[in-house]
């Protein structure tokens, strides 16, 4: 995929990215992006047989190879400076991403918390996402908006659903005592007592297809974008400390580290279409697909580190083998990855975003 790097303030990444996805040929003219409002019900028939159609000519209705991602524009610091002064609050924004995948539009800020670990991972940090779906443009969500406290709880639950998936790529394998931020980062602060927890807040701001994979590459560019104050213990033998230790943060904004995140993976979800498969796949094509996909979290290295099933139970999907659709994400997984870690590697990255 193409990759933008825009300076913040700009609202360009968003206007940029939503008009590179054209509709297809079966779009209606209503104003919003999502399948409500482009005459496509999910399960219809002839948008499946059209659907089906075209992956099996090889050739998607937007142009695209059945692995290929649409535009994909990348905006960090997004949010910064949103403090009122103090170093407290300076850092309650501590990192942010907005992506546009295609017409998906979504943002991610993060704040820092520091906060007792769990019990099986002393030395390991907590990284806590939440979503919100209420500013949502697209498919219906338990109900249409019309549809009042229903629509609502339907978009909290469907919130929940997706931070839930992203929380999971961040645990690690099972039975691992680090979670795949702490391969790269000692998130401990005193062992035992005290670690950093990893707030992200997510706004969906529009959704045309693809959601999770647009919110897990936000997640992970939010993070890789975090100023990680520096900070000193306190023994307990000082005077004034008590416990395990006293925490001090730097009172310097310039004194910071950044979060490696080389082997955080990004969720990739593949929509079976009969025999066939798709990536990144939009509001249509997921209004015409039967409701199943897969989504498997992958790494730089290409493997494999966690998957979730969507919709039916993996023996109804139609697909000649599973092997196939985690080589597929294997791949998808790893040329975007690589976009993104080179931009980190740029001599101006953070210049041309500060």
């Amino acid at each position: 995929p193409s990759i933008q790097v825009v300076p913040p303030g700009s609202d360009s990444i968003a206007n940029s990215c939503i008009a590179m996805a054209t509709h297809p040929p079966h779009a209606g003219t209503g104003s919003g992006s999502g399948s409500g409002d482009r005459g496509v019900t999910r399960g219809d028939a002839s948008a499946r047989n059209f659907l089906k159609a075209c992956v099996m000519s090889g050739v998607r209705w937007d142009g695209r190879s059945k692995g290929e991602y649409r535009p994909l524009g990348v905006q960090v610091k997004h949010q910064h400076g949103l403090g009122c002064g103090s170093y407290q609050d300076e850092y309650a924004t501590s990192g942010s991403a907005r992506v546009a995948l295609g017409g998906t539009a979504v943002l991610a800020a993060v704040s820092l918390e520091i906060c007792a670990p769990d019990k099986l991972r002393p030395a390991s940090g907590i990284v806590k996402v939440s979503v919100d779906c209420s500013m949502r443009s697209g498919g219906d969500v338990g109900g249409s908006s019309s549809n009042g406290e229903k629509g609502k709880r339907g978009s909290e639950k469907f919130g929940e659903d997706l931070a839930r998936h992203i929380e999971m790529i961040y645990l690690g394998s099972n039975g691992s005592s680090k979670g795949c931020l702490d391969l790269e980062n000692n998130l401990s602060l005193v062992e035992g007592h005290s670690v950093w927890m990893i707030c992200v807040d997510c706004i969906v701001l529009d959704d045309d297809g693809n959601l999770l994979d647009a919110l897990s590459i936000a997640v992970r560019e939010a993070i890789r974008d975090t100023k990680m104050p520096n900070f000193e213990v306190i023994e307990a033998n000082e005077a004034g400390s008590s416990g395990a230790g006293d925490i001090q943060l730097t009172d310097d904004p310039n004194a910071y580290w950044r979060l490696k995140c080389g082997q955080v993976p990004i969720l990739v979800t593949l929509l079976p279409i009969d025999a066939e498969w798709i990536v990144d796949a939009t509001s249509e094509e997921e209004a015409g697909a039967n409701g199943s996909c897969v989504s498997f979290g992958v790494n730089a290295r290409g493997a494999v580190t966690a998957s979730v099933m969507h919709g039916q139970s993996i023996s109804a999907l139609e697909y000649r083998s599973f092997d196939q659709l985690v080589e597929a994400a294997c791949i998808a997984g790893r040329k975007v990855l690589a976009s993104l870690d080179a931009l980190e590697k740029e001599e101006d990255f953070y210049h041309l975003c500060n």
